[in-house]
């Protein structure tokens, strides 16, 4: 069974699951996720300014100065404009491919660490894996992040065109999964874009469609694969229930029992009322 939404059951806060996530906002306004393990804690991408990132870090009961780094993506506006501001503000390390670190200006020189493709580096809690994907940025990744006290993964990866086989690779045995699933083809191409930027979408170095995505996700799926999150959705291209029946269709044809959701760009959420558990993994055995 896929479930839309956590179990309410019993608190998420009383089982001190190992690896903790939320995503803070996902689209074309702005992109940010948060990642905690063993009291340490990460970002991954900060397209928002330092007031919008620190509210929503506050609605979570972070503060700021507990990040130790942020993960960038890419250098594109919606994921990587407030980075340099929060690194000179709160001191954060970025963690990019040479490429990204290069197309970002402003970033001290001493905050800097370059990933490269398929290498996995460890930084505090984490070990930190990035593969290269194809998008018209300069040496874009998606991340893969372990805990590694408990081995629990979580795997990252939007602004795509298509998948490829490295990072299918790389995200084989996932304990979470945060995906884009970004239009549905006949939305966009009966919609009111113009032709140049339909085109840039629909090419390979642009972004993920929903049955592109339901496509990875069927290959994806496992038994431990416990939460599934549809990221960066357009707003004139798609809508949360469009990419939703998509891929819980493919995820249901593989078989995959978890919880499949979607995330905002607004504000992190929680169908529990409690917004520190928008994201649990179980204790891994």
């Amino acid at each position: 069974m896929i479930a839309a939404t956590p179990r309410c059951t019993e608190s998420w806060a009383a089982r001190e699951p190992p690896v903790r996530s939320w995503v803070l906002g996902s689209g074309s306004k702005g992109n940010a996720v948060l990642v905690e393990a063993g009291g340490e804690r990460l970002l991954i991408d900060n397209g928002f300014g330092t007031r919008t990132i620190a509210g929503r870090l506050k609605a979570l009961g972070v503060v700021p100065h507990a990040i130790g780094a942020v993960l960038v993506t890419h250098e594109h506006i919606d994921h990587s404009s407030g980075v340099a501001p929060a690194v000179k503000k709160w001191n954060w390390k970025v963690i990019a491919s040479a490429g990204t670190l290069g197309a970002m200006r402003h970033l001290p020189a001493g905050r800097r660490i370059a990933l490269r493709e398929g290498e996995s580096i460890s930084f505090g809690a984490f070990d930190l894996l990035g593969v290269r994907v194809p998008h018209d940025a300069t040496e874009p990744m998606g991340f893969v992040v372990t805990a590694r006290a408990t081995g629990a993964r979580l795997g990252m990866a939007t602004d795509l065109g298509e998948i490829p086989l490295a990072l299918l690779t790389a995200f084989e045995r996932l304990d979470v999964l945060i995906l884009e699933s970004n239009h549905d083809e006949e939305m966009l191409r009966s919609g009111p874009y113009p032709l140049f930027l339909k085109e840039r979408i629909l090419a390979r170095t642009g972004h993920l469609s929903n049955a592109a995505c339901g496509a990875a996700l069927a290959t994806l799926a496992h038994r431990g694969l416990t939460h599934v999150v549809l990221a960066h959705l357009s707003e004139t291209n798609n809508a949360p229930d469009v990419a939703r029946r998509s891929a819980a269709a493919a995820l249901r044809r593989a078989g995959w029992r978890g919880t499949l959701r979607v995330a905002s760009q607004d504000a992190p959420g929680d169908a529990c009322g409690e917004p520190a558990a928008q994201l649990a993994l179980p204790l891994l055995s």
